[in-house]
């Protein structure tokens, strides 16, 4: 019979292999087991669940006041896609879909009557002038232009906007000019009976200051404005834009820079240039909704917020009235490619 001294001995420890191969099953099980509980995934999870649970309480609200003003929606709910919350901009979310290729084009000043000159201090109208004083002459003037069958669907997003101007006579004075849009839909054209036919139209919230304007020391060369862009998609975000509408931009400000106008050099009138991206799939409006009236207090104690991007004055859930009536309520800021959205 062996001895224990004989017994020890015949004890071994592992071999290489299977060293190695335990290693490997370890690490193996590691893995599942970090994947597992991921704590930023699942701190994502959570946050989609709170996302569901919102979405769900919106909609349950708004049918609710549905139910009790006799079908009627909230009177801000329309079949646009926007975001609930108080803010007048900064809402122009994209909730689902992709950004497309840039699509640029550009746009000409195209008739007599589609640029003009107001004297400020009796409204005084001219549309036929042969050259456009940015902004003073004899006086000082607003200048309005008009640019027609802009093609452009809604929804889009402006990435650059700029009008070309040609130089009609050389000036050197100090001038700084302010760039507006016409807040409507589709612009009219100007008419010269009708006094103050510029300072009349509403201006849009968005400006943009083209300060210490270059010297414009060559006939026919060509100068461009700052970015405009950020006019141009307040227009576009009209509920009732549609493409093909027409735009007009209004300058004001102080000195002198004088530009062809349609009436002296039809070929060398003011050109509209716009770069935007198309988007595929669903993107709100500028402005987003404010539902507390219709709903917080009545029907939610507090309009829900994202767990993660939300404010009160932006939620990032958004609302739309489909064209069957039914109501859509989406979460603009879901994570991990989870689409959360409801219909009803």
């Amino acid at each position: 019979m062996p001895t224990r001294r004989h017994l020890k001995n015949r004890k071994r420890g592992f071999t290489l292999i299977e060293l190695l191969l335990s290693i490997g099953i370890i690490a193996i099980l590691a893995g599942i087991v970090i994947v597992a509980i991921n704590p930023s995934r699942q701190f994502a999870q959570t946050r989609n669940a709170m996302r569901r649970s919102d979405t769900k309480q919106i909609l349950a609200a708004i049918q609710q006041y549905k139910v009790e003003n006799e079908g009627d929606l909230p009177s801000t709910i329309d079949s646009s896609l926007r975001m609930i919350g108080t803010d007048a901009t900064g809402c122009n979310t994209l909730c689902s879909g992709s950004v497309g290729d840039p699509v640029s084009f550009s746009i000409r000043v195209s008739d007599s009557n589609d640029d003009a000159e107001e004297f400020k201090s009796d409204g005084e109208m001219y549309v036929d002038s042969t050259d456009l004083e940015l902004v003073e002459e004899s006086e000082d003037q607003l200048v309005g232009m008009r640019f027609r069958n802009v093609i452009m669907p809604p929804g889009s997003t402006i990435t650059s906007a700029t009008i070309e101007f040609t130089t009609d006579e050389g000036n050197t004075g100090p001038t700084n000019l302010i760039f507006y849009g016409e807040d409507i839909d589709d612009s009219p054209t100007f008419v010269e009976v009708n006094d103050y036919n510029i300072s009349s139209r509403t201006r849009t919230t968005a400006s943009v200051a083209w300060d210490n304007v270059p010297e414009w020391n060559t006939e026919n060369e060509t100068h461009k404005t700052p970015d405009l862009s950020a006019i141009v998609q307040e227009i576009i975000d009209r509920p009732a834009w549609f493409s093909g509408n027409n735009i007009v931009f209004i300058v004001d400000g102080d000195g002198e820079r004088c530009a062809e106008s349609y009436d002296g050099t039809p070929s060398e009138a003011p050109l509209l240039e716009i770069t935007y991206q198309q988007i595929d799939g669903e993107m709100t409006l500028s402005s987003c909704i404010d539902l507390s009236a219709s709903l917080v207090t009545t029907h939610l104690q507090s309009m829900p917020e994202d767990p993660s991007t939300g404010t009160s004055g932006n939620t990032n859930y958004a609302v739309k009235e489909l064209e069957d009536g039914r109501l859509r309520v989406r979460s603009c800021g879901a994570e991990l490619d989870e689409e959360i959205v409801l219909d009803q």
